[in-house]
């Protein structure tokens, strides 16, 4: 299990902020490291969870689609944070769906262990922190999608993907999608980026090439 918690990112993680490294080891002595390709589907949307998820490596985003097929974009993770949490303690399906943005390692701690870990206060604190961070997140992005143009959102979508890396696998029908826009009027705010050299436009995907340029006039 020391092997275990000498993984980059287990330590150092919010989530175990503060808690002796025995009590780690306590809380995750049943837990195991799982690993995901781009593109792999994480968590599905009504489909049980087998417990919480901490990212180590890489990234992953959360999506929610309707009956019709519309699809939004809830939140994009990096390592340090946690998730399913609440479908593992309340018995749940996921709400919502989880893929890994890039290849992505994380440390899957089963539901069980989670209920015992919650009689350590401070993990509990570090956990209703992880779920504050994300209430602070999406309060955020109601206002980016309700106020700021679709140059403004679709700077700041890329420059919260690129935060592990330069390299975005999406589409650019997948961007239009998240930002509910017209896939022309991406198209074209893309092709701007372009023409200033702040990104490179592939089959695929998107390569960053100024990660700083994008924050300049991206929403704040």
């Amino acid at each position: 299990m020391d092997s275990l918690l000498n993984l980059a990112g287990i330590l150092d993680a919010p989530l175990f902020r503060d808690i002796a490294r025995g009590d780690v080891r306590k809380i995750t002595n049943q837990a195991r490291v799982v690993r995901f390709d781009t593109g792999s589907l994480i968590l599905e949307q009504g489909a049980a969870v087998a417990g919480m998820y901490l990212i180590l490596q890489g990234g992953a985003d959360v999506t929610c689609a309707n009956a019709e097929g519309q699809i939004v974009l809830l939140h994009v993770m990096g390592p340090g944070e946690v998730f399913g949490e609440t479908e593992a303690l309340s018995g749940l399906p996921a709400v919502a769906n989880c893929h890994a943005t890039q290849p992505t390692t994380l440390l899957l701690c089963p539901t069980t262990s989670v209920r015992m870990a919650l009689s350590n206060p401070v993990f509990t604190r570090n956990l209703w922190r992880a779920s504050y961070d994300r209430l602070a997140y999406s309060n955020r992005i109601k206002f980016v999608d309700q106020f700021y143009s679709v140059e403004q959102r679709l700077r700041d979508y890329l420059y919260r993907m690129s935060i592990e890396g330069p390299q975005i696998s999406r589409t650019q029908a997948e961007l239009a999608g998240f930002l509910g826009a017209a896939r022309q009027t991406v198209n074209r705010e893309l092709g701007r980026l372009r023409d200033k050299e702040i990104l490179e436009l592939t089959k695929g995907s998107i390569r960053i090439l100024d990660r700083a340029a994008l924050r300049e006039n991206a929403a704040t």
